[in-house]
């Protein structure tokens, strides 16, 4: 796959069948970062990642760069924050969509956005871009 459309990486992971079972053996606990983060395939094209977010945490407000990818939630729930960047370069939250187990969302070609498990369960995510994350940027809250 070259520059595969959203609609294709949702596809992709769909043939998968992406279940609990399947990707257990995938997930890492946090370490570094306060979840896990396990790059299990790549690709010059491809990435797939999965994500482990413990009860009550939350990832960075985060780009993915020049790459858009699909994700599918495996295990728990999340909510997605969207975020514009204000005159002085903070990030301002203007959108939060709550995603729950078996369903798909999106992350667009410079999007900025955080992921949090505001419930006390394990939360599994499986993530796939394209191309690769290279060029991430994070941004202060």
């Amino acid at each position: 796959m070259t520059q595969p459309t959203l609609r294709e990486l949702q596809e992709a992971i769909s043939s998968i069948g992406c279940t609990s079972e399947k990707i257990l053996s995938y997930v890492t606990e946090p370490d570094i970062l306060p979840y896990g983060r396990n790059v299990i395939y790549q690709s010059n094209n491809l990435e797939a990642v999965v994500i482990c977010i413990p009860g009550m945490r939350k990832t960075s407000v985060h780009d993915h760069g020049n790459s858009t990818g699909c994700a599918y939630v495996v295990e728990g729930s999340l909510i997605n924050k969207l975020y514009v960047l204000e005159k002085d370069n903070k990030p301002f939250c203007y959108e939060k969509n709550k995603f729950m187990k078996g369903e798909f969302f999106y992350a667009t070609k410079g999007q900025i956005h955080s992921m949090c498990n505001s419930s006390g369960e394990k939360l599994i995510t499986f993530h796939v871009y394209s191309p690769p994350i290279r060029d991430m940027r994070v941004y202060g809250e």
